[in-house]
């Protein structure tokens, strides 16, 4: 595949979106895109390959028709309760007294030479900080004389397996991988605006299957989990408690659904639903906000839990993003259990027509993020990720790309 187009491939737990995007000098242009039912995955993991390749070929074939485009190489998220994230320090000489490129790529290598057990894959070691012969927190020390620097990174790992049958659904449905990128930081490039970043935001993805925490502060990413309780969770629960299907649930969630309380606004109001037995009933509506208001404050409790106050404090806002971000209301109820301001992420990238919503914030984030990979002077396929990364470093024009992309050593880097 050539680098003129660059692809994005979101392999979600209901949905598989494909975007093809053309770059153009720095910017890039949506041409086309496909999407598919999601089969076989849950919560961010395949349980069942065949049925999962599927989708992922479906899903490109609709964008290949859409864009006039043969796809042979993606740029592919994965997220899930598998992601870890933990924070890591390493050093190396100045061997010339001022600090080179060279210098901070072998600070953060040996920053990302962290023990990974067997069983886990370093996706990205993003730079967080750095220190010269003890003075910290330098954000960038490029030419700054002094004899040993220190990198602090933000490693982010996945579970091996959960890469690997990643990769083997893509690579049967005919493409290869250049590089699996972690679902929140491939959203963030759609959705966060550069204040919030250096500020401090909270990117919160509300997909069906999990939903995806991760804190940005200082332009990088500080802080990244998962909660196993998401959309799927709140269609399970219209199911039950308005005793219909999954996929009358799925329905009405869409078309009617809300997460206010009991009697805001929706006195009187009433909606048709069809039973288990294709009974055609009419309820109350106020019957939506009792049933979906609880589990949405549930999903939101544990994400406070699970970032912690000190956490917390450090964002000025929560920018709410995902599949399930566009239940109504939803933004309001997670502002009053955080109490920060909350505003509903939609991509602010180039203008593309069917994906405006919040669903589609990782697939044309991933556009973006290769966008800003592949905008680098291209210099051949590298043998190693070692080799990669320094031809990379050594054409890197600003710091903060590297910040937001993390293209370190442990990458598995395909060939496109």
């Amino acid at each position: 595949m050539s680098g003129t187009f660059i692809v994005g491939l979101d392999i979600g737990s209901q949905k598989v979106c494909a975007v093809v995007a053309a770059s153009h000098g720095n910017g890039v242009r949506v041409v086309g895109a496909g999407e598919a039912p999601a089969r076989g995955l849950k919560a961010g993991m395949v349980v069942d390959m065949e049925a999962a390749t599927l989708a992922v070929r479906e899903a490109l074939a609709e964008a290949e028709r859409t864009s006039g485009v043969k796809i042979r190489a993606v740029y592919a998220a994965i997220a899930g309760s598998h992601v870890r994230c933990s924070e890591s320090t390493g050093a190396a000489g100045v061997k010339r007294g001022e600090v080179t490129w060279r210098d901070m790529e072998r600070a953060v290598q040996s920053a990302a030479n962290l023990y990974v057990p067997l069983n886990r894959e370093l996706l990205h070691a993003l730079p967080v900080s750095y220190a010269l012969d003890g003075q910290g927190d330098i954000v960038r020390p490029l030419g700054m004389r002094g004899v040993r620097l220190e990198a602090r990174v933000m490693a982010i790992t996945a579970a091996q397996a959960a890469v690997e049958n990643m990769l083997g659904c893509c690579e049967g449905a005919g493409v290869e991988v250049i590089e699996a990128v972690f679902g929140p930081l491939a959203a963030s490039h759609a959705v966060l605006r550069e204040a919030e970043r250096e500020a401090g935001v909270l990117l919160i993805d509300v997909g069906a299957g999990t939903t995806d925490v991760a804190l940005f502060k200082g332009g990088t990413l500080r802080h990244a989990f998962s909660i196993p309780v998401a959309g799927s969770h709140l269609t399970g629960d219209l199911a039950i408690g308005l005793r219909i299907s999954r996929e009358e649930a799925e329905r009405v969630k869409h078309e009617e659904g809300f997460a206010l309380p009991a009697g805001a606004g929706q006195s009187g109001a009433t909606i048709k639903v069809h039973g288990l037995e294709g009974e055609r009933r009419t309820i109350p509506r106020n019957y939506m906000g009792e049933i979906l208001l609880p589990r949405c404050e549930e999903i939101f409790e544990l994400l406070r839990d699970g970032l912690g106050d000190p956490l917390l404090y450090t964002c000025s806002v929560a920018v709410l993003t995902g599949g399930s971000a566009v239940l109504p209301a939803m933004d309001r109820v997670l502002e009053a259990v955080l109490g920060i301001t909350v505003r509903t992420g939609l991509p602010e990238g180039p203008p593309a027509q069917g994906l405006e919503g919040p669903a589609y914030a990782t697939a044309l984030g991933l556009m973006l993020y290769g966008n800003e990979v592949e905008a680098q002077p291209p210099g051949g396929v590298l043998t190693t990720a070692g080799e990669r990364l320094r031809q990379w470093m050594e054409n890197l024009f600003d710091a903060r790309t590297w910040a937001r992309t993390g293209r370190t050593p442990g990458v598995r880097y395909m060939k496109s």
